[in-house]
């Protein structure tokens, strides 16, 4: 038994020449621990097995962090010891306490098993002078390293951010691998060609086909990726304005952050040179021209462009007695007056899209960009259908004996032949 005892912790020279050295080579998680050992209030010697437990408390309500670590038949000689000890990656920068419990004895390989006598109390683990700098002000937990106080600065000792890098030209800030592809924050020395004035940027570094790639993890439809510029000369969130928005349902807005379809353009769109290319692969450069230059019949117009009509001689079945005819970009649609249906068939080469019922005796059909308008004569009424599948819209009451149908860009027109008047919806 020990009547008493006292433990000093004691900082080896060969801990503080490793301490030193880490720049090159990461030093191990193992240390040495030097204790001295009083048995009846005078230095032990013998042979003793040791137990070391690692706490996060000096009391009793304090938790194991690590351990125990028994070592085996440790010499004790005038009072003092050495052991060491390696509990991994557990001192994080938080209070450590070393329990350790003792017994006298020479038996080898027998450290596991047997009665130890606990010291008490916990003796607190206390960093060296130079691996206490070392880690200010970071703190540490295993592989991690982090520092909550203030801002950190890269060429700058006043940083303003909490990462501020400054530099002369050219300064930049890279994210890359080794021999592969960098992604450098860049601020350029010189304007660009084709950007006014001076300019920051993302620019990719590296072998062919280094692409720059921005990829948002969208959790919902309104997640995405928003570019916002100054109203003024000052940045304010509060009145700055989005001028494109990329949607986490593939859509984008231009002028909107709300865009309804694949594109959406709150404003006109100009072109400068080149045109405007459409599905089929036509190409039109000027809505005038090709207004002036046709001379074809009205059945051949479109009201998103003009159509020539396949020189074939070709027929294609539709419904009983074909009256009104209307082109929706893509396709053709005509109305069957006896069969109260009207007929889409493919523009290109005539095929058969499908029949979709209408009213009474159809005549006159329009097409106003997104929906396919039918005037039903002996119904009075109109029948709206979405040009895209057919699908039926509505029946929109108008007045008697509708025939003729128009769309100005804005509102449907109608003719009503019996009541001498037209209806505008």
């Amino acid at each position: 038994m020990f009547a008493n005892r006292n433990l000093t912790l004691v900082a080896l020279e060969g801990l503080l020449l490793a301490g030193a050295a880490h720049a090159q080579t990461l030093l191990a998680t193992a240390f040495t621990y030097q204790g001295q050992l009083k048995d009846g209030g005078s230095p032990a010697n013998g042979t003793y097995d040791l137990e070391f437990s690692l706490y996060d408390g000096e009391d009793g309500a304090a938790v194991l962090v690590a351990g125990p670590i028994c070592v085996d038949d440790v010499q004790v000689v005038d009072g003092l010891f050495t052991a060491e000890l390696d509990f991994g990656a557990a001192f994080g920068g938080d209070g450590r306490w070393l329990e350790i419990a003792v017994r006298a004895d020479d038996i080898p390989a027998n450290c596991d098993t047997g009665a130890y006598t606990t010291l008490a109390p916990r003796q607190p683990l206390t960093a060296a002078p130079y691996a206490h700098f070392s880690t200010k002000p970071w703190a540490t937990s295993g592989n991690d390293i982090s520092y909550t106080t203030g801002n950190v600065g890269i060429g700058t000792s006043d940083p303003q951010r909490k990462l501020d890098v400054l530099a002369g030209v050219n300064t930049s800030l890279r994210v890359g691998r080794d021999g592969g592809t960098n992604l450098e924050l860049k601020h350029f020395n010189t304007a660009l060609t084709d950007v006014p004035g001076s300019a920051f940027g993302m620019q990719a570094i590296g072998p062919l086909h280094s692409h720059v790639v921005l990829d948002v993890q969208a959790n919902d439809n309104e997640d995405g990726f928003y570019v916002r510029v100054p109203t003024t000369m000052q940045m304010n969130p509060t009145v700055d304005k989005t001028v494109l928005a990329v949607k986490g349902n593939g859509r984008v807005g231009i002028g909107t952050v709300s865009p309804s379809d694949p594109l959406t353009v709150n404003g006109a769109i100009r072109s400068v040179s080149g045109g405007f290319k459409y599905p089929d692969g036509s190409v039109q450069t000027t809505a005038a021209s090709a207004l002036a230059a046709n001379t074809r019949t009205p059945q051949q117009i479109s009201l998103l462009r003009w159509y020539d009509a396949i020189q074939t001689g070709q027929t294609f079945a539709v419904g009983s007695n074909p009256y009104g005819v209307a082109f929706d970009g893509a396709n053709i649609w005509v109305t069957n007056s006896g069969s109260s249906n009207v007929t889409k068939l493919r523009a290109s080469d005539g095929a058969y899209l499908g029949t979709f019922a209408v009213g009474s005796t159809p005549l006159g059909v329009a097409f106003d960009g997104a929906n396919i308008w039918v005037a039903n004569y002996f119904s009075n009424n109109v029948t709206k259908l979405r040009a895209s599948d057919g699908a039926y819209l509505g029946t929109f009451a108008v007045g008697l004996q509708t025939s003729g149908v128009a769309f100005d860009g804005a509102n449907i027109w109608v003719t009503n032949s019996d009541s001498g008047t037209v209806s505008k919806l």
